[in-house]
């Protein structure tokens, strides 16, 4: 029999017979989403400098294709915003939304960050090191909304796609919403070569520490915790090439993801542009296409996934943007820099 969401439906199932165990959404632009990436990373991007500085982010992932003929569509929002206090301390939040299978499924997070440097400028006089530690608390939502999907009661041979959404679905769903805290932790640490041209990183946080519950019929299933390792380094090759090679690696229940991707920045002469272009391999799932270009107070982005391994056979897509914009409240004259 014909099903116009076949995905989907085999999805639900899944669910209801409890067997499905659910994991975290990922960005390709991840490092332009710090506060999803580690709590640790709370104004960490803003210039050393710039006390009172703000950080601001958004991010946008459209992805959807063609399963078995049946169409499955999925959207994440992100925006998040970071401001140093002083040295040592900062403050931040950030929402993300995530839009699964055609609506049906649905995930908000809000979560206000905080981030401590234990070691900085007054404990380092060379300001090469930096080591900081992160937490994140707020709450997490999820609901579900069975009209959104299409069962087989409703296969009309007269409806143009073979499916007819007024006709009853003979099923008893009934709208789902469930409220839960969340908390997140994370370590950051940063340092510089003697000459400044290496700057090298890497951080490791854990998501969802609290396991919030995310059965909506009775079942006693949580929310798995998200592991992230993460790491690289902003190489200064002369003036005008900056390289950005970075690495991720998250573990959440069985599912894995590895991520390894390069960045390269050149800043046209006398000007404060830096065009960029980039490429990262995720594991036995996608190639993705970057370019974008930073300015003196922003950095924009715009990526395309290109399904990889026995994902190539799926019709599917991928497109993200992001934006990432500082703000000096201090000066708006002076110069920002987003890689320290």
């Amino acid at each position: 029999m014909k099903t116009k969401n076949y995905l989907v439906f085999i999805i639900c199932v899944a669910f209801y017979m409890k067997i499905g165990v659910a994991q975290d959404f990922h960005f390709s632009h991840y490092d332009a989403n710090p506060l999803y990436l580690n709590p640790a990373l709370t104004g960490e991007r803003i210039m050393k400098d710039e006390e009172n500085a703000i950080q601001l982010n958004i991010n946008y992932r459209d992805q959807s294709g063609n399963y078995n003929k049946g169409v499955g569509t999925n959207q994440s929002i992100a925006s998040g915003l970071s401001l140093a206090l002083n040295k040592r301390f900062s403050i931040g939040e950030f929402v993300i939304n995530n839009r699964s299978v055609d609506g049906a499924f649905n995930t908000l997070n809000f979560m206000l960050s905080g981030a401590y440097k234990i070691i900085d400028s007054e404990n380092d006089k060379d300001n090469r090191h930096n080591l900081s530690v992160g937490l994140q608390v707020g709450f997490m939502q999820k609901s579900f909304r069975p009209q959104n999907l299409v069962f087989d009661a409703q296969y009309s041979p007269s409806a143009a796609d073979g499916f007819d959404e007024s006709l009853a679905n003979g099923e008893n769903f009934e709208n789902q919403s469930l409220l839960n805290f969340d908390a997140n932790i994370g370590f950051y640490y940063r340092t510089t070569f003697s000459d400044k041209k290496i700057s090298p990183f890497i951080g490791f946080s854990m998501y969802h520490i609290t396991r919030p519950k995310e059965s909506f019929y009775g079942a006693k299933n949580y929310t798995p915790m998200r592991i992230n390792i993460h790491g690289g380094a902003y190489i200064k090759a002369g003036e005008e090439l900056t390289f950005l090679p970075q690495l991720l690696y998250m573990r959440q229940a069985k599912a894995n993801e590895l991520n390894l991707g390069m960045l390269l920045f050149y800043k046209i002469k006398d000007t404060n542009y830096e065009p960029l272009i980039g490429a990262n391999w995720r594991n036995k799932n996608a190639v993705v296409v970057q370019f974008g270009l930073k300015t003196k107070n922003a950095i924009f982005r715009m990526s395309y996934d290109f399904n990889i391994y026995y994902l190539k056979k799926y019709n599917n897509r991928a497109l993200e943007f992001s934006i990432i914009y500082n703000v000096n409240r201090k000066s708006k004259s002076e110069s920002k820099e987003f890689f320290k």
